[in-house]
């Protein structure tokens, strides 16, 4: 950028007479200053500059960017990170993009599905950001958004269930879980990385209230038995705490 340089670099495999196609892919630019990267949706190209947003804590933003000053991301990877830009893990204080990275990472380990794989990096995308099931499908089809909308929780995202006591909510999302069995081996995984990465949490609230949730979610989930043990053995590390 000419007027106030945030960024990178150079686009990587693009001619300038392609940018007009990658409209609505993402970019990454990096902070020299303060050495934060932010991920970027191209919203469009004018013929000399890029329209970027890019979300702060589900508060959408806006930029313009020269087209040399950006490098494309791949595309799951670059939307998971563009909807999160900004949030933190309630109890690890981390950017929240590490957490949908290691479920990816942990399903890959058990599957070379790249569906799961890919609904991974996806699942809290329309859960905990300003992001809907149908901006999923329109970005990567009704299969993936279909298998996304099996791993949200339907007490976070439909407004009058939000208000109900807190077993009611969980029932319902169990209920939701059940249904959905091609996304039991990323709703394992989501518990897994969550049981290691909330050990900051209280102990009493985790011990008493989140561990047997997450046990009788396990209970339902059709998976391997090795899947199995490996998520219980996660729900007893926090009992041990």
């Amino acid at each position: 950028m000419k007027e106030k340089k945030i960024g990178i670099i150079q686009m990587v495999n693009i001619r300038p007479d392609e940018f007009q196609s990658i409209e609505n892919s993402y970019v990454t630019l990096f902070n020299f200053q303060s050495e934060h990267t932010t991920v970027f949706r191209i919203d469009s190209y004018d013929g000399q500059r890029f329209n970027l947003s890019y979300y702060d804590n589900n508060l959408k933003k806006t930029l313009t960017a020269d087209p040399y000053d950006t490098i494309l991301l791949e595309k799951t990877l670059g939307f998971a990170s563009y909807y999160h830009g900004g949030q933190k893990r309630k109890y690890a204080n981390l950017p929240y993009i590490i957490h949908p990275v290691a479920v990816s990472h942990l399903v890959a380990s058990f599957t070379v599905d790249q569906y799961l794989i890919k609904t991974a990096l996806l699942h809290d995308s329309a859960e905990d950001c300003d992001c809907t099931i149908k901006d999923i499908e329109e970005e990567f089809g009704p299969s993936i958004a279909k298998m996304v909308d099996g791993c949200t929780n339907p007490s976070q995202v439909i407004p009058e269930y939000t208000k109900l006591k807190r077993a009611e909510r969980k029932r319902i999302d169990l209920e939701h879980i059940i249904k959905n069995p091609e996304v039991h081996l990323v709703k394992a995984m989501d518990i897994y990385h969550n049981m290691f990465t909330s050990i900051g949490a209280d102990r009493y609230y985790m011990k008493n209230k989140v561990v047997p949730e997450k046990t009788e979610v396990l209970a339902n989930l059709v998976i391997p038995n090795d899947v199995k043990n490996l998520v219980q053995s996660s729900l007893d590390m926090v009992m041990k705490l």
